[in-house]
């Protein structure tokens, strides 16, 4: 689907994720931490807990693994670290395996999705339908970047129309902020290469050793 506003891209991500598991967040990778930024716990907008949520990459092998590798993952993220493990309890609980996807642009991870089903183990065919979304949004938001390139650069405006809280409190302001800067990053590189994004590697989830 066509989206003209980066939130909208988010959202159809974000949704398409919900509809084939029990919880769905989407993340903005900023230096070395990762920020939430929306999220949906069943039937409902967690609108609340997710703009709280700041992991230090480093801390979390499966988060930092898809950031380098720039591919999907499926299995444990539970670290045994009780001050990360908290953070992860306030994303629908610490489940036995989960989804994370990267949205990258130009070779930049700048935003993950992470989906699971709580208490039940979540298997590679459950993921099967989520997984082209994270490349359709990594394509869609190359495709703002260039038409804001064509345009004259400007920060992207967000979208009104849906009804998912993409901006935290001020005390968090740096998750709108760490897209922000990823845009603005890819946007310069891109006006260097105009092919679009990269989408994630690998032909599925790279599954937990």
């Amino acid at each position: 689907a066509r989206a003209d506003h980066r939130d909208a891209v988010f959202t159809t991500l974000l949704r398409g994720a919900r509809s084939c598991t029990t919880y769905a967040a989407i993340l903005t990778v900023h230096g070395d931490s990762a920020f939430g930024r929306a999220a949906i716990f069943g039937d409902t907008n967690d609108a609340t807990n997710i703009t709280q949520v700041d992991i230090p990459l480093a801390k979390v092998p499966a988060f930092l693994g898809v950031i380098t590798s720039r591919s999907p993952y499926i299995g444990p993220v539970k670290t045994g670290k009780p001050d990360v493990d908290r953070v992860l309890v306030t994303m629908g609980g610490v489940p036995p395996t989960a989804l994370l996807a990267p949205v990258v642009i130009r070779d930049r991870v700048v935003a993950l999705l992470y989906a699971h089903q709580v208490g039940a183990t979540l298997a590679p065919m459950d993921v099967a339908d989520i997984l082209p979304l994270a490349g359709d949004a990594s394509l869609a938001l190359s495709k703002l970047i260039l038409k804001a390139k064509s345009q004259g650069y400007r920060k992207p405006q967000t979208s009104d129309s849906g009804p998912i809280l993409l901006d935290g409190p001020p005390s968090k302001k740096r998750t709108g902020a760490a897209l922000d800067e990823g845009w603005s990053t890819a946007a310069a590189s891109t006006s260097r290469s105009p092919h679009g994004a990269s989408r994630p590697a690998g032909a599925g989830p790279r599954a937990a050793p």
